[in-house]
């Protein structure tokens, strides 16, 4: 959801707003009338933390893949 961060230059009160497509953005400080500007974050990372995420969760019941043959059957010779 589009989550923004301002800041009045007046009061330096800064608060979150949701600003969905089609809304006007704030300008205008509701406690004190100043102006607002809008503070841009750095951006958020995704950690993904643990021994591994794909062999943890998502590589269980697939015995090719443990074995590294790649989906290839191996085939016993007669």
């Amino acid at each position: 959801m589009p989550i923004f961060e301002f800041k009045c230059t007046k009061c330096g009160r800064i608060f979150e707003e949701l600003v969905l497509n089609g809304d006007e953005i704030p300008s205008v400080c509701s406690e004190c009338g100043g102006e607002l500007k809008k503070i841009f974050r750095g951006s958020i990372g995704l950690e993904f933390k643990g021994s591994g995420f794909y062999v943890n969760d998502y590589g269980k019941g697939c015995s090719s893949c443990d074995s590294g043959q790649d989906g290839e059957s191996k085939v016993e010779g007669n």
